[in-house]
């Protein structure tokens, strides 16, 4: 019997080479079921994929963000499934225990930080402080939905784990998101409507995932957003708060902000030189 199904979501054909690269890796570790859902692109390298309308008013991002938080209405396996960004790179064989971890309704990794750190890039406040009341004080207004813990460490939406038993729960975060699309004030970003769904369902202490599985990476880390178009590769943050050697491995790692190919970069060289290895003779290994 397979674990579960993997899904990823693709609108753009700018997109479709990162899934591609995220699914070569994961198909070298992983026995479960993996589908490819795609809106406004061509044809992946794929054989399970399911495509389907988004509203032509929406850019490419907001589209693939409205995508995913849609996927328990769309794809009924009968068990668990687990979404994917396409910047999620599997590294281990560990990839497919994911699936017992899902507790109803929906199971999510915690991000970095705590949801004041995060609120200038959940709206546009422009508050000169790194950590502010702004992205709370936007959900209260906009959905009269209180988060009353300023230290909580709010959802990272890069994966998840979802079931039929997620349809209400994703109905309220597309709710939410769809209103903040339409709102300037809002970025265009999927963890601060999650977090106000999160709360409105009184799942604030609800289990998240193990770090191992979404452990994310940030080649940017460290540098601030005005100096990172002129940085060189030497210049990334080497993150070596993990190993691939360590036991137990980790599961996925989620390199943000387009770390996902960066050659040169000892991260994701390492990766890449992990996965190449199991490659069968001759066969090229892509980024």
């Amino acid at each position: 019997m397979r674990p579960g199904t993997f899904v990823y979501c693709v609108c753009g054909d700018r997109h479709a080479k990162a899934v591609e690269t995220s699914l070569r890796f994961l198909k070298r570790v992983s026995k479960a079921d993996i589908i490819v859902v795609t809106a406004r692109t061509g044809p992946i390298s794929h054989d399970q994929s399911l495509s389907v309308d988004v509203p032509e008013a929406l850019t490419d991002h907001q589209a693939s963000i409205l995508l995913k938080i849609t996927l328990p209405g769309l794809i009924a396996t009968g068990g668990a499934s687990c979404y994917l960004d396409s910047d999620q790179i599997a590294v281990s064989s560990d990839v497919d225990r994911v699936f017992s971890l899902y507790r109803p309704p929906a199971t999510f990794a915690a991000d970095r930080g705590r949801i004041d750190d995060f609120s200038r890039y959940g709206v546009r406040c422009g508050c000169p402080d790194a950590s502010c009341g702004c992205l709370r004080r936007a959900i209260y207004e906009k959905f009269d939905v209180r988060i009353a813990d300023p230290t909580w460490t709010h959802w990272n939406g890069g994966l998840f784990l979802f079931s039929q038993d997620s349809v209400d729960f994703a109905a309220c975060w597309r709710d939410y998101t769809l209103l903040a699309f339409e709102d300037p004030y809002w970025r265009v970003r999927d963890q601060g409507t999650l977090a106000a769904a999160a709360w409105r369902f009184g799942l604030e202490a609800h289990a998240a995932l193990p770090r191992r599985f979404n452990r994310i990476v940030d080649r940017f880390d460290g540098h601030p957003e005005e100096r990172r178009a002129g940085l060189s590769v030497a210049d990334y943050r080497i993150e070596a708060g993990y190993s691939l050697a360590d036991r137990p491995p980790p599961a996925f790692l989620h390199f943000i902000n387009g770390g996902v190919g960066a050659r040169g970069w000892r991260n994701w060289d390492d990766a890449e030189a992990l996965l190449a290895s199991s490659a069968p003779a001759g066969e090229p290994f892509p980024c």
